[in-house]
Order: structure tokens, then C-alpha cells, then sequence
């Protein structure tokens, strides 16, 4: 896909996740949702050159944030699991 507009970035952010993480971002109530979508944006809007991201560039950040949230919760469960 080509550059997006800024205009644009939150509706792709939103749209990658229902579509693409429904499995995961399916499962949170609306709020929660909304919070994760804006705790995305937020953090692809702090980044340098947004104006040139890509929607393979949000699925990517997407998908790296969710790998690392569902590490530490397994890691989470294994610490308890070995000291209960």
C-alpha cells in the first residue's frame, strides 16, 4: 500500500485491528477496545516520518505489541505456576 494521510491513521489503526486481530481485540469490551486502538495510535503518532507509514506498518506494530502482551502474560502464568 502507498503513504496514508494523517487524516486517516486512527481509521486504519481501528481497521487492522478489527479485521485483521479480531481474534484478540474481539474478545475486549468497546472501551477497552478503543483504549488499545488509541494506546496504538498513540504510540505510531509519536514515532518519527508518520506521514509516511504504511498499513503493513501498523499490522506489523499491531502484531508486535499483542506477541509482547500475550509473552508476558504466559511468562506471568509460568512465574506463578513455579512460585505459588
Amino acid at each position: 500500500m502507498s503513504q496514508i494521510t494523517m487524516i486517516t491513521i486512527y481509521e486504519l489503526v481501528d481497521e487492522v485491528c478489527c479485521r485483521d486481530f479480531n481474534n484478540i481485540t474481539g474478545k475486549l469490551t468497546a472501551e477497552n477496545k478503543n483504549k488499545f486502538v488509541d494506546e496504538i495510535y498513540n504510540d505510531l503518532m509519536s514515532g518519527d516520518n508518520i506521514e509516511e507509514i504504511t498499513e503493513q506498518e501498523i499490522y506489523d506494530y499491531v502484531s508486535e505489541v499483542i506477541a509482547r502482551a500475550v509473552f508476558k502474560y504466559l511468562e506471568n502464568i509460568v512465574d506463578t505456576i513455579k512460585n505459588p
